[in-house]
Formats: structure tokens, sequence, C-alpha cells
């Protein structure tokens, strides 16, 4: 398998886990046991769709979580919700849904995507 093909395939995985987690997030573990996971989830996810490594201060799940202010020094409020909530995903799919919405701010579409996809 080539490079290319292998990234490719990465890239799959990487979007299978982002369906099963907005379709059927209870095929992943537990809301606790998935949200450890973002952590590699999103630099592997990162490196496919940028071709490169995600900068930890200013493009990460961490720093996203401190902006917004789901994180206060040591207490991590997201974390301590999911204890709450137990095995309902749909506090954790909405913090990810604006994660994403926030990575993607910073990425805005380039000239030469805009003209390609008309």
């Amino acid at each position: 398998m080539s490079a290319q093909a292998s990234i490719e395939k990465i890239g799959l995985l990487m979007s299978n886990f982002q369906e099963v987690f907005e379709n059927r997030p209870g095929m992943l573990g537990s809301p606790i046991e998935v949200y450890s996971m973002f952590f590699y989830i999103d630099r592997v996810t990162f490196i496919v769709q940028h071709g490169r490594e995600m900068d930890p201060l200013s493009e990460s799940w961490l720093i996203f979580m401190n902006e917004k202010g789901y994180t206060k020094g040591a207490n991590d409020l997201v974390r301590r919700k999911l204890e709450q909530m137990g095995s309902d995903f749909s506090y954790l799919q909405a913090v990810r849904a604006e994660y994403t919405s926030w990575l993607k701010a910073k990425f805005p579409p380039s000239k030469s995507q805009d003209s390609s996809s008309k």
C-alpha cells in the first residue's frame, strides 16, 4: 500500500469514527471513555486533513476547552458533567460540535477551494 493510500485509509477510519460518534456513540464505549480519546483522534484527523501536526497552542481540543471556559485550572467541567450524565452522549456531542465549528473558523476556505467547487 502506498503512503497516499495509507493516508486515505486512515482518513476513512477517522470519518467512520466521527459518523459512529454522531449516530451510534454507544458503540465507542462510555462518554467518559470517548472524551479521553479525543486528544489522539484529533491529532490524527488533523494530520490527514491538513498535512501537518496540530498546533497544540492554538488548534487543540485542550485550548478550545480553556478558551470556552470548559476548564478552569484543573477543574474539567465537561468531565464532571459527563460523570453526572452516565451513558447519555448528547452533551459531549454538543461540545464536540462546538469544537468543530471553532476549529473550522480557524481554516476559512481558500480561493482555490472556492473556485474548484463551482
